[in-house]
């Protein structure tokens, strides 16, 4: 198991949805500030724990496949809900969703590399596609990614990439058993059509 240290502000952070614009400007800045740290550790971590070097992470679109396949293989360490943490979540929610529940997680390691995974695939598509750039939209408290970092592009207004929301939806298909290596390529590429 790989300990990997996870990305704390050096200050409270509130639910998105409650934060000011302030605070989320605040928060937002901190964040943006943090994405080359992040990847910095995320390249060590990869050159230290696989065959392969922190040079291969070089912000290719093809680089995110021996980036995932070691994520998938040698880092993603799935975990069994215990007993009681199923009986919560069927607790808490309504009978027809019961079959929906994952009766299992990804360890906390492996959620905080899978978050820097995020930011190196957002970096990624901001390298090799002009003009998006980070950002983040304080309008309507119903809107998803209300005050969350992500990346926007200047003249396809509803494009709004956020990375943690990305990831994790890859995650959840881990979590079903598929170890598909090229899947945050194939993520890439299905966001890059939009502006093509």
């Amino acid at each position: 198991m790989l300990d990997y240290p996870l990305m704390h502000p050096p200050f409270e952070i509130k639910d998105f949805k409650e934060m000011t614009r302030k605070e989320a400007r605040v928060h937002f800045n901190w964040y943006v500030n943090e994405i080359p740290i992040r990847i910095e550790l995320l390249k060590k971590a990869y050159e230290f724990t696989s065959n392969g070097s922190e040079t291969d992470l070089d912000y290719s679109p093809e680089s995110l496949i021996p980036l995932w396949e070691w994520f998938v293989n040698d880092i993603a360490e799935v975990v069994n809900l215990s007993k009681e943490e199923i009986e919560k979540k069927l607790s808490e929610t309504p009978e027809w969703i019961h079959s929906y529940i994952k009766r299992n997680k990804l360890s906390v390691s492996s959620q905080g590399v899978a978050l820097d995974i995020g930011l190196y695939l957002a970096e990624t598509l901001k390298k090799n596609i002009d003009s998006l750039y980070w950002d983040f939209k304080s309008t309507s408290k119903t809107y998803i990614f209300c005050n969350k970092p992500i990346l926007r592009h200047p003249t396809v207004k509803w494009y709004d990439f956020e990375p943690a929301h990305m990831v994790f939806n890859l995650l959840y298909n881990l979590l079903d058993g598929n170890r598909d290596i090229k899947a945050l390529y194939e993520l890439y590429t299905i966001n890059q059509k939009y502006f093509i």
